[in-house]
């Protein structure tokens, strides 16, 4: 008896096992179908094929052009240093900095005086020996030619030489009492100092380090292709100059550049002048950002640079809403944008860009596109 009712409930259970399966069966069709069913939106931008033109990204680091550590000329004691003679400083053009003890050159500059009125008197002794002779020798009525020693003629010349020398050593004692006070050569900022007042220095001690701040250099390194995307015509064109925040802090002027590869890191130069402004941000030794004008690209797109993928492919979407690419190259950066080309066997007067293309896009597929503004 116990026999016939097992048998009974696993037949039961078996039977309620097929139930089942048949009824997820079902369920899964119905999914499959709902599935294959189903259109995917995609977001998109409309761009319009027309000419755009780039701008070339490049680091750089904001020099001033004068750069100079002032040295002692002559040697002797500090004894005066101006205020504004100290590290962070700013100076003008010709500003007194520095003052070297210099009695010991106004005693030089007094001996070359003395030397100088010495040789005068020499020389107008030995002028008019030399013009007594030949009235002597006019008078004596002889017809031999003069000798030069008779006219007095090399000692005049020994006169005149060292009447040349006192003239040039009382210039080189004016020369070393104006060494003795260092001035400014160059409007600019003292960046530090290396002496005191009662220090004694040598002809050659360092003294001051100074930099221009009214005429800041940046020279740019540009690689082969971005040198070839430059804007025609580009010397005297205007670069932005931004902080590393992305914020304009100076405007420069392209002014030179090219001509030959740097050997370190055989890339273009390209030099700029930092333009002269009450906006003027820039500070000498900042890194910067520099955007260059770049060239005008016909038929090309302005898309998001989220749409650009790493395979370098722009996915859009065609008139049937169905997926297609094209393989491009990134010309330019435009803010967060980029400029590309479009095939020019497959132009269109318009694309509808997908902002963000998924790995597992697949040519031909129809989507529901989303508009976006851009």
């Amino acid at each position: 008896m116990s026999r016939r009712i097992w048998l009974m409930s696993a037949v039961a259970i078996f039977g309620i096992t097929l139930v089942v399966y048949a009824f997820m069966e079902d369920t899964v069709d119905v999914s499959q179908k709902d599935d294959s069913s189903y259109i995917p939106k995609a977001s998109v931008v409309t761009v319009s094929v027309q000419t755009h033109s780039g701008v070339i990204r490049t680091l750089a680091e904001i020099k001033p052009r004068w750069a100079a550590t002032l040295k002692a000329h002559v040697s002797g004691e500090v004894v005066a240093m101006s205020k504004n003679a100290m590290a962070g400083e700013r100076i003008d053009k010709d500003d007194f900095l520095v003052q070297i003890e210099d009695s010991i050159y106004q005693a030089r500059l007094a001996q070359a005086n003395k030397s100088l009125a010495d040789a005068e008197l020499i020389h107008l002794q030995e002028q008019k020996k030399a013009n007594q002779a030949i009235r002597d020798w006019k008078r004596s009525g002889l017809n031999a030619e003069l000798s030069d020693l008779a006219k007095n003629k090399p000692q005049l010349e020994v006169a005149n030489q060292n009447l040349d020398l006192a003239k040039k050593n009382i210039v080189a004692a004016k020369q070393e009492i104006a060494y003795t006070k260092i001035t400014a050569p160059f409007s600019g900022i003292v960046t530090e100092r290396f002496v005191s007042i009662g220090q004694t220095v040598n002809a050659g001690d360092e003294l001051l380090h100074i930099l221009a701040i009214e005429n800041l250099e940046i020279t740019a390194s540009l690689s082969a292709r971005q040198w070839k995307n430059l804007a025609e015509n580009w010397q005297g064109q205007i670069a932005k100059v931004k902080d590393d925040h992305g914020q304009e802090i100076a405007l420069a002027i392209m002014v030179r550049g090219g001509g030959f590869l740097d050997p370190a890191t055989r890339q273009y130069k390209i030099f700029l002048e930092v333009s002269k402004s009450n906006k003027t941000r820039a500070l000498a030794g900042e890194f910067v950002q520099v955007e260059l004008p770049g060239r005008a690209v016909a038929s090309s797109i302005l898309i998001p640079e989220s749409a650009f993928t790493r395979e370098g492919f722009v996915w859009y979407v065609d008139h049937e809403n169905r997926l297609r690419y094209f393989e491009s190259e990134t010309l330019f950066y435009l803010q967060n944008q980029l400029i590309v080309s479009v095939p020019k066997n497959n132009q269109l007067e318009k694309y509808h860009v997908i902002t963000t293309p998924l790995a597992s896009f697949i040519a031909g597929k129809e989507v529901q596109p989303v508009q976006v503004e851009s």
